[in-house]
């Protein structure tokens, strides 16, 4: 059951690919940027 929601969000993924891209970096250049806050307010 699990194997159609996951080819869906492939296909999807592939679909919108550069999309999902651009916003993957925007998502993790954000997490690094407030882990490093996150530790240098706890430092």
């Amino acid at each position: 059951l699990l194997c159609i929601p996951i080819a869906w969000s492939r296909v999807k993924l592939e679909a919108h690919s550069e999309a999902q891209v651009i916003l993957g970096t925007i998502v993790g250049i954000g997490v690094i940027f407030l882990t490093f806050l996150g530790f240098g307010y706890i430092i």
